[in-house]
């Protein structure tokens, strides 16, 4: 996982890399993440900005 998850919203090009799918606002500064690793397997996050 990179810290430039963010800036992959609009898609870099970079195949090989993690890419962000969704990117859903919470309440708060609060994101639900959905990222697709290379693996293929889907993973969620929840980050909370302080």
């Amino acid at each position: 996982m990179t810290s430039r998850g963010m800036d992959v919203a609009e898609g870099s090009g970079d195949a090989d890399t993690d890419h962000l799918l969704v990117l859903w606002p919470r309440l708060g500064r609060c994101f639900d993440v959905h990222f697709r690793v290379a693996g293929g397997s889907l993973q969620e996050k929840n980050i909370c900005l302080k």
